[in-house]
């Protein structure tokens, strides 16, 4: 009789046992799920850092491009209305002078004279057109590149978000799931109880 109530308390501790493996089997597993989402929540939280902050960079950036944009269009307006300067170039008459003995040079070479200030001053001016054209032309490159980034960045931060919405929903999933993790866990026995 003694050794049968031995027996039964063997088998009662070995089904105990087995038990409390399974309990803790259970409890490890649920641990290990609710870490696996606690991971998932700080990589989310970590995405929504890293998108808030890319944000910020763009907010700088095109407040950056602004402000050249702004300085661009300046310049442009500056630039615009540069003529070319017509008092530089004046025949000078002395010029039609001997500069030795003082007589007047003769026609042809006076013609001669004028007609070569002539094709100075056109060159000159053509010149200044081809400079200011290129001043121009540079000016409205730089200020549409401006206004490409800003157009680039704004539609970025658009993107990012509403990235930053769906990355929310899904923190907001994570923690939903770990507090049911946090419930489930204080339920499971840390032994069996089979008195």
């Amino acid at each position: 009789m003694r050794s049968e109530e031995m027996h039964c308390q063997f088998e009662m501790s070995a089904i105990a046992q087995t038990m409390n493996n399974e309990l803790s089997s259970k409890k490890r597993e649920i641990e290990n799920q609710k870490y696996d989402h606690e991971r998932k929540l700080e990589d989310v939280r970590s995405s929504i850092r890293k998108a808030q902050d890319s944000i910020e960079s763009n907010k700088k950036s095109i407040s950056e491009q602004t402000l050249k944009k702004a300085d661009l269009v300046k310049k442009y307006n500056e630039e615009v209305v540069k003529k070319f300067d017509d008092s530089k170039w004046v025949f000078d008459e002395s010029t039609t002078v001997c500069s030795l003995c003082g007589q007047r040079l003769p026609e042809d070479k006076i013609e001669s004279l004028r007609a070569d200030f002539s094709q100075r001053k056109a060159d000159a001016i053509e010149i200044f057109n081809e400079e200011h054209a290129k001043t121009l032309a540079m000016i409205v490159d730089d200020g549409n590149a401006c206004a490409e980034m800003i157009k680039d960045l704004t539609k970025n931060n658009k993107e990012l978000e509403n990235k930053i919405n769906t990355l929310k929903l899904n923190e907001a999933e994570e923690i939903d799931i770990i507090k049911g993790f946090d419930e489930q866990i204080p339920k499971i026995p840390s032994c069996a109880d089979y008195f």
